[in-house]
């Protein structure tokens, strides 16, 4: 028990030492917790969404039901797949089924829109629900023409029922039906992993009998125990092998059915970002430690007689060594708890000025903690730091020779190896700092370019409103076409209202794709093409000023029993029709993809392009317009319709009219949502926007701290070359010679440190093309202007040194000698 003895011994010592020097020990914790803490904030995020396990039973074993299509994977399920797969499949316990929505809660004389969820018998205890009154579905009410029945969830009990004891047997009015309230979920119960909350439960009353196919459900399983993803998955093909020869209409030849992990579906869009920033951090991290490490060496160099001395009674290389470790750790673990702290405080600073959904994370990030992994995370990466920082100064300590205790002995000898190893540990410091800068840089630009774009409409004085069409006189095409007209008509009329129009999906908030043909054309691939549908009305592009290049647009003439049409974008005529004969031909939607319930429609107009898919800074894709009252009437209920509205210049949104006028068109539904085109103008862009903004904070943190390692470097240079300094200054050097030739010893760091940065910039860049948008990840402009700044920066870190060494007074550096 020696070694333990020792370190308490060192321990002791080290605490000592430090509070003498408190300058020193102030700015190394201080660096230190900074980075530590800026890497335990960001672990904690990833830890609430990569690693800890989802809130149900037997997580590992619950994974996505999906199918492929056109070679990529889709997390859903049609209903007729969904019943195929839960007749046919032994690789699980038990699958489930769920549609999220929105549902009308009539309360006296006015509907309120609430969170909705329509779900299969099994979906409660598939996720292990527990309840607080009553029970869950019978696999009878789930059937078509079951009774109308109901869960609530417990915020909803207490909010709206104010936790009546009482609850359960009660009527509620939702959409337009009465429906018994069954039972009460636990408030441990929770679905905001899937980013939805719902109010209400209740059932889905999927029809075996009936062929259905449009993929509007998410769907799940629990795998039997020993059953492994691979047998899962070759289960999977052979139900989708099945499938495929039931309704060769309803799926491409090498379309087939797999599943995917819950977890791994669920975070799947935010893995890389995180990744990403848990590298930036890991630089910044490395960055303080060289920091760090030069501070060091700088306090060995002027303790060399106290470790001369502690040789020469006896100490071994090896305990000197281990003297100075414990030293690096108390300062690496100090930082560790301060850093901690400073990991909490940002959590709850950052994270709500985060605009996008990060998954499991809950509002405003209530989710992410410091459980026992960031706390051993925590420990861990300052355990490593402390080594990391202190191994090498301690090793060069440890070399003391013991001539350094000589009477007269000066630093000179070892005087060009310290500089050397402090140059190195500054070179590196730079290249990091660069290739943080260079990506920092990069997202800025893409910021810039995506608020300047062109987006082909027009977002200012727009207002949006969503109304729920889930009422059963919505139920045809032709009731929704009557409510679109009158209520156009009635806003329309209202002062300061230019245009209004109506749509099944706004841009930049749904992306609808559809699979097409041309009529009298065979298939262009084995598995259909794919293009993004709009469903509109003829006001739509006028509201938006979505002008035709070519033909015509919509009009009121364009109904059921009229000639079906359709409009495409100018990227879609350029693709499919290259000589610009276009009218000529129809179009038929969802062939080979579901049974086509849509009629052949003739190209009446070419529109120009518009950016209206999410995010904003992908490509135009091709696009194919749809009149809303010529479509099916399955396609207008997919999900709540949207109002769009435009306000003439100057004039403010009367939002309480506009919504009266709407709720008269609709017979009593009250439209919600309320938000201008360009707040979701501003979401659309709002990811690269935050990861501009923390990619930004650890660039320049990763410059400052290169600023700060630049002046300690070169400050320290001068104090050991003074005597030089003096000696020059005597011979009749001039003050600028001292200072110019200080500032190229620091350039010639500088260049160094900065051609290598730039290399590893562009290793680093390949990582954000998913980011980028305006600009390439090798853009000449930020490969030049980041090493100016970079090199700016560290000019004027040198700058003080530099200028202190050419003030040097001859006869006092030789005097001290």
């Amino acid at each position: 028990m020696e070694w333990l003895t020792d370190f308490f011994q060192d321990l002791r010592y080290t605490v000592r030492t430090l509070r003498t020097a408190p300058t020193f020990t102030a700015a190394a914790i201080l660096t230190l917790a900074l980075a530590i803490g800026a890497n335990s904030a960001i672990f904690s995020v990833v830890n609430t969404v990569l690693l800890r396990p989802a809130p149900y039973p037997h997580a590992d074993r619950l994974v996505v039901l999906g199918y492929t299509f056109d070679g990529r994977w889709v997390p859903r399920m049609s209903p007729s797949k969904f019943n195929l797969w839960k007749e046919r499949t032994r690789a699980f316990d038990e699958i489930a089924a769920a549609r999220f929505g929105s549902a009308d809660l009539s309360d006296g004389a006015e509907a309120e829109q609430i969170p909705a969820g329509h779900v299969s018998a099994g979906f409660f205890s598939l996720l292990g629900a527990s309840m607080v009154k009553g029970r869950t579905f019978t696999a009878a009410e789930d059937s078509p023409g079951g009774d109308p029945v109901a869960v609530l969830s417990y915020r909803f009990w207490q909010r709206h029922l104010g936790g009546d004891g009482h609850a359960v047997g009660t009527v509620l009015m939702i959409d337009r039906t009465r429906v018994v309230v069954v039972g009460i979920l636990d408030s441990s119960f929770d679905t905001t992993i899937f980013g939805v909350s719902p109010d209400v439960w209740m059932p889905v009353r999927l029809d075996r009998q009936r062929a259905s196919h449009p993929p509007s459900l998410w769907a799940a399983g629990r795998l039997r125990p020993g059953v492994s993803l691979t047998a899962a998955n070759a289960d999977a093909r052979v139900v989708g092998d099945v499938f495929r020869r039931a309704f060769p209409e309803a799926a491409g030849p090498q379309d087939t059915f797999a599943v995917a992990p819950l977890l791994d579906v669920i975070v799947h869009d935010v893995r890389g970002s995180l990744f990403a920033f848990m590298g930036a951090v890991a630089v910044v991290l490395v960055i303080a430690c060289t920091n760090v490490a030069n501070l060091m060496l700088a306090r060995a160099s002027r303790r060399q007689r106290e470790i001369a001395v502690r040789m020469a009674i006896g100490a071994s290389r090896g305990r000197i060594a281990r003297w100075l470790l414990t030293e690096s750790l108390v300062l690496s673990t100090a930082g560790g708890a301060l850093g901690l702290a400073l990991a909490g405080m940002s959590i709850r600073t950052l994270l709500p000025l985060n605009p996008t959904e990060i998954p499991r994370i809950g509002p405003h990030g209530a989710g992410v903690g410091l459980d026992w992994r960031v706390l051993a995370f925590t420990f861990l990466v300052s355990v490593l730091t402390g080594l990391l920082f202190g191994a090498w100064p301690a090793r060069r300590a440890s070399r003391t020779e013991l001539s350094t205790f000589t009477p007269g002995y000066r630093h000179s000898s070892s005087g060009l190896r310290l500089r050397s190893a402090r140059a190195l540990l500054l070179t590196s410091e730079l290249a990091l700092s660069l290739m943080l800068l260079v990506a920092a840089a990069l997202l800025m630009r893409t910021f810039i370019a995506l608020r300047v774009v062109d987006r082909g409409f027009e977002s200012h004085d727009v207002l949006t409103m969503r109304m729920p069409l889930s009422a059963s006189r919505f139920a045809t095409t032709a009731a929704v076409d009557r409510l679109v007209r009158e209520g156009s008509a009635r806003v329309e009329a209202l002062p300061g209202i230019a245009a209004a129009g109506a749509a099944v999906s706004l841009p930049l908030e749904s992306d609808w794709l559809t699979s097409f043909q041309i009529v009298g054309r065979p298939l262009l691939t084995a598995s259909p093409t794919l293009v993004r549908e709009r469903i509109v009305s003829p006001g739509y592009f006028g509201v938006f000023g979505i002008q035709p290049v070519a033909g015509r647009a919509f009009s009121d003439d364009d109904h059921e029993g009229t000639l079906p049409v359709a409009l495409v974008n100018q990227t879609m005529a350029r693709r499919f029709w290259p000589k610009g004969d276009h009218f000529k031909d129809q179009l038929v939607l969802f062939p080979g993809f579901v049974p086509a319930d849509d009629p052949p429609r003739l190209i009446v107009g070419v529109v120009s392009d518009v950016r209206d898919g999410a995010p904003l800074n992908q490509a135009v894709q091709p696009t194919v317009y749809v009149p809303m009252a010529q479509v099916p009437a399955r396609l207008l209920h997919a999900e709540p319709m949207a109002w769009v509205i435009r306000l003439r210049p100057g004039t403010a949104a009367a939002v309480p009219t506009i919504s009266r006028e709407l709720r008269i068109s609709s017979g009593g539904v009250a439209p919600t949502n309320s938000r201008s085109m360009d707040a979701i103008t501003a979401a659309s862009t709002a990811g690269t926007s935050f990861a501009m903004l923390l990619m930004a904070t650890f660039g320049g943190a990763s410059v400052l701290l290169a600023a700060i390692g630049v002046f300690g470097v070169m400050a320290y240079s001068v104090q050991q070359r003074s005597r030089e300094f003096g000696i020059r200054l005597a011979l009749g050097a001039q003050p600028k010679n001292v200072r110019h030739l200080v500032l190229a010893d620091g350039m010639r760091i500088a260049m160094c440190g900065t051609f290598i940065g730039l290399a590893g910039a562009f290793g680093l860049s390949q990582l954000l093309k998913g980011f980028l948008f305006g600009v390439t990840e090798h853009d000449p402009a930020v490969l030049v202007a980041t090493p100016l700044v970079l090199v700016s920066v560290a000019l004027t870190a040198m700058w003080v040194p530099a200028r202190r060494a050419s003030r040097v007074d001859p006869a006092t550096a030789l005097r001290s000698e």
